[in-house]
Formats: C-alpha cells, structure tokens, sequence
C-alpha cells in the first residue's frame, strides 16, 4: 500500500484528474448558480456571447459549441437531468453539461502542465479555488488558466509562448496577464527576455486590434464604467477573499510584488468594467502570484519529488 501511494503516476492522476473533475462535479451538480442566467441553451448562449465585449472572446465560444455538438451527438436524448433544468431555465441540459466537460478538461491539462512545477498542496488548492469560484460559470476561465501556465512552463521558448498568448488573446483579455507574467519572470531574472517580452507583447496586440477590426470597435474595452455600481457589500466580500487568498499564498512577497505591479492594468480593469464579486477574475492573478514565486532551478518541488528548502 506504502509504495502505491508513492507512485508519481497514481499521485499525479489523483490530483490532475480526478481532483479536479470531482471537484467541478461539486460545483457543477452538487450547487445550482444563480449568477449565471439564461446561458445555458444555445439561443441564450449566442444572445450573451455574440455581442457587447463577450463576441471578441472567440476561441472559448469555439471551444463550448465544440464539446456541446460532441455531447449531442453522443447523448441527443438529453434525458435524467429534468429537476436540474428546470433550475437552469433550459431544455437543454447537454449545454450545461458542455460547460463542465470543457472547464474540467482545460482545469486538468493546467494542472499537468504545472504538477512539476507546483508543490502537490498548491495544485489541490488551486483546484479548490477554481471551483468555488465557478459560481459565475462562463466558457473561457479554465481556458485562460491553461495558457497562463504553458506561458510559464515554456518561457524561454519563445516560439512556443507567442503561440500561447495568441490563443489566449483569442479567449479573454486575460492574455495581458501572461505579458505580466512573462515580464516579472524576466524583472526577477527567472527566464524570458526583453525581445522576447516585445514579440509576445506584439502578439497580444496584433490580434487585439484584429478581433475589433473584424468584429467592430463598439465595446472595444469592456461593456461599461461599473466602479460606482459595485460599491456594495458583495464586493467587498470578493475583495477580501482574494485578498485573504492572496496573503495565504504569498511567501516571496519582493517576487509576488514585482507580478502584482506588472499586473497593474488588469487589476484595475476589474474595478473599472468588472465585477469584484466575481473571484474568478481574481484567480489568474492568485495563479501568477504562485507561479512567479517558483524558483525552478532550486525549489520547484513536483509530484513524488522530495521538498527543497526555499532560499
């Protein structure tokens, strides 16, 4: 029993897979959000997503309507799930179901990407984290999470990196936050390079500008000023997690403040068109915080690895 628990193979499935999904499966099944409403049928999703600053985030749209065709096409009876649609507001459960299969998929490939990076505790608050947070359910978090990392993993192929901010620009704004990574790493010696911090950032641009071009310029930024229309109690509640988050997670405050003032711009957006409430958008940077912490070369401590000392 000793040796099996040892296994690197069975801790590393434990927690990038079923962790992870059965955590989702809490959060998903387990919960019913009333925050999210009436996005869970393919009319509902096309009237949200195809317009206002939702229709430049394209790749994770892409991505849903991808999984809920598979899922109709495996499960077109759509059957056993009537009391947890009627919750939902919709007659079509399958498109719920899309949503858990895409945010679990891309919620296990972040996690293998960083389970040699990450010490076994951080990957399961991490998971943690995502699900709680995922009261507000959307189609581009996870999404958005595993680019972050694979910018992290492969910052010094730069070829490679461009490749991920470039999808991930296609996901969310949220790509800023790899530059910010990216640039931190670089600032603190760990990796990167100024070139290389000049491609990604052209990159990011490049197909920032794209999507308005292509789609419109209107609600080129975000949908509107929300700074005075969330001054109230739920969002000093979203506030003080991340912040209580984030004093947890913290244990090379010089590294972790070199990320946060790189992360300056993002951080702001959420109080100027964003929703605090919403600890979700709070999470990448609670993710790049215990990233950036990471000393490869001396302390990364990966699944069955021996713990080093920190310096």
């Amino acid at each position: 029993m000793r040796g099996l628990m040892n296994s690197r193979l069975l801790r590393k499935f434990l927690l990038c897979i079923v962790a992870p999904f059965c955590a989702n499966y809490f959060a998903y099944y387990g919960y019913v959000t009333h925050f999210s409403v009436g996005v869970f049928s393919p009319e509902g999703f096309h009237a949200q997503y195809d317009h206002e600053v939702f229709k430049y985030r394209v790749l994770g749209k892409w991505l849903l309507l991808g999984v809920y065709r598979v899922l109709e096409y495996v499960n077109p009876a759509d059957a056993g799930w009537a009391r947890h649609a009627a919750f939902l507001g919709t007659d079509s459960i399958n498109f719920y179901h899309s949503y858990f299969y895409l945010n679990s998929i891309f919620l296990c490939l972040t996690l293998l990407v960083l389970s040699d990076r990450l010490t076994e505790i951080e990957l399961f608050v991490f998971t943690l984290l995502v699900a709680l947070t995922q009261y507000v359910v959307v189609p581009y978090d996870a999404v958005a999470y595993f680019f972050l990392a694979c910018t992290y993993r492969w910052v010094n192929n730069l070829p490679l990196a461009a490749l991920f901010v470039l999808l991930a620009a296609l996901n969310r704004e949220t790509a800023a936050l790899s530059l910010s990574l990216y640039a931190s790493l670089y600032l603190l010696g760990r990796g990167g390079s100024l070139k290389g911090l000049g491609v990604l950032t052209a990159v990011f641009v490049a197909v920032y500008l794209s999507l308005r071009l292509a789609l419109g310029w209107g609600n080129a930024v975000g949908n509107e000023f929300t700074f005075i229309r969330y001054l109230n109690l739920n969002s000093a509640v979203g506030i003080g997690f991340a912040l209580a988050a984030g004093l947890a997670l913290v244990r090379r405050p010089g590294a972790a403040a070199v990320f946060l003032a790189c992360s300056l711009p993002y951080i702001l957006s959420i109080f100027l068109t964003g929703n605090p409430f919403e600890v979700r958008l709070w999470v990448p940077l609670l993710l790049g915080v215990m990233l950036v912490q990471r000393d490869d070369a001396r302390d990364a401590v990966g699944l069955g690895a021996e713990t080093a000392p920190a310096s």
